[in-house]
């Protein structure tokens, strides 16, 4: 049971060195201020456009997922959406 709080306070410890550790947190050139026109600046932010996209196509297709499992269980539930003939499948405790 002691051994919980001793992980939580070494991993404070570690963060809270981590972050006043002033050769730890160096920013990127884009963060620091590098000129705007440099090719590695404008590469950098492209790379973030692109890994912005990237995240929020994830999250849109999980979004989609979830709002169509909920569309198509109010569909068979209103009887607008006919289950398989099999009863195997979808038992009848399901359509209640």
């Amino acid at each position: 049971m002691m051994r919980a709080p001793k992980l939580i306070v070494a991993i404070a410890g570690i963060a809270v060195w981590a972050l006043a550790s002033p050769t730890l947190a160096r920013a990127c050139e884009t963060c620091f201020g590098a000129s705007v026109d440099s090719e590695v600046t404008r590469g950098i932010g492209l790379a973030m456009l692109l890994l912005l996209v990237v995240v929020t196509m994830i999250f849109a297709g999980i979004l989609w997922f979830f709002w169509n499992m909920m569309d198509r269980t109010r569909k068979l539930r209103e009887g607008r959406l006919m289950p398989p003939h099999n009863p195997a499948v979808i038992p009848p405790t399901a359509l209640n």
